[in-house]
């Protein structure tokens, strides 16, 4: 009960404010240039749409509150790394531990996957190296070149060159980096790999992290 009458304080609050500065101020305008006064009906209806305005606000105010009180987010990048074995590098650069981290899958057209374990946990400042689980259809299991590309992220870059890329132009990568805080609110990294491959060098860039939303890599 206490928190409901917060709550309703809080409403009446917003639309005391709004009645006395919007409302009072048109209100003013009209009978003067006008020259009569609004009929009760049309301010009864004016102030219970406020009203709902009002307890918006209150909501709004209420949920910064609890976005404040959980802490900052974590913000988990990926990298990646022309060596052997090329390893892609999940990165905690803020914010609290991020839990569940998960890479989504990437496909290239019909003809390649590359899927990732996920990652229990990164603390703030911590990194892990992760490989994919590769898987070609030109590219026979159990035979010395499965073995070559199995877990080989170059090889999935190459694929996509040769599926997207034009002449000695890069082609660009999105992948998606799924996970959660301590407290369960799933976060959403979008970061995109640039792959020259006459270079042989790779790019990443990633963004701020958001509010986490399924989609398919492309």
């Amino acid at each position: 009960m206490d928190k409901i009458w917060e709550h309703l304080r809080a409403v009446f609050k917003h639309w005391v404010l709004l009645m006395g500065g919007i409302v009072s101020v048109t209100l003013v305008l009209v009978e003067r240039f006008r020259g009569f006064g609004v009929p009760n009906w049309i301010f009864l209806i004016v102030s219970a749409s406020f009203f709902f305005v009002a307890f918006h606000f209150a909501w709004m105010d209420k949920d910064k509150e609890l976005q404040e009180s959980l802490g900052a987010a974590p913000e988990v990048v990926l990298e990646y790394e022309c060596a052997t074995r090329n390893p892609l590098t999940l990165r905690n650069l803020r914010g609290s531990t991020a839990y569940h981290i998960q890479i989504q899958q990437v496909v290239i057209g019909e003809r390649c996957t590359a899927t990732f374990e996920e990652i229990s946990h990164i603390e703030e400042g911590a990194s892990v190296r992760v490989l994919p689980v590769v898987r070609d259809l030109f590219v026979k299991p159990d035979t010395d070149e499965w073995k070559a590309v199995k877990d080989d992220f170059a090889h999935v870059l190459e694929t996509a060159y040769e599926t997207w890329g034009r002449d000695f132009e890069p082609v660009h990568l999105r992948i998606l980096v799924d996970y959660a805080d301590r407290n369960g609110r799933k976060y959403q990294t979008v970061c995109k790999i640039e792959f020259d491959r006459f270079k042989t060098i790779a790019k990443t860039a990633c963004e701020p992290p958001r509010p986490a939303v399924r989609a398919a890599a492309t």
